[in-house]
């Protein structure tokens, strides 16, 4: 008999909480790291790489961060249609495809603005209204910190 994803959760409760509980520290510290270095650099993670290790080791640094976002998006469209499979009745495998052009819809939205915001908007509606540099394309509002 197989196991359905829904009911994995069900069956396991919070037995594997654990891991959470040890993950979240690990990760806040490597997104404070990287947002130091960042910082402290003014460049990002893969001009980075290719100053330091070269360009075969910044390519296997974004197949790595590319392969593990595609897998992670991937099981997250996958649980979200289970999901809503469960309050709506409907076969999850209909859901994922619907889930997954509907995340297409609002990264191509986002990306079409010419001021650069993304989906900025959509995630703090404090920016709606607030002045916008032509020279950076971070909002400036409650939301995010003015550019520096």
């Amino acid at each position: 008999m197989s196991v359905r994803p829904p009911a994995v959760g069900a069956a396991t409760g919070y037995q594997l909480a654990w891991v959470a509980l040890l993950a979240a520290p690990l990760l806040a510290v490597v997104q404070i790291i990287a947002a130091q270095v960042g910082s402290a650099t003014r460049s990002d993670l893969q001009t980075l790489t290719i100053k330091r290790y070269g360009r075969r080791a910044a390519t296997i640094l974004l197949v790595s961060v590319v392969t593990v976002n595609v897998v992670t998006i991937a099981a997250d469209l996958q649980e979200g249609a289970a999901g809503l499979g469960l309050l709506t009745g409907v076969d999850s495998r209909w859901l994922v495809p619907t889930l997954g052009v509907a995340l297409l819809g609002l990264l191509v939205a986002g990306k079409l603005r010419q001021d650069g915001l993304g989906i900025a908007p959509l995630c703090c509606p404090a920016s709606w209204r607030s002045p916008r540099s032509r020279s950076s394309p971070i909002p400036t509002g409650r939301c995010l910190p003015d550019p520096a």
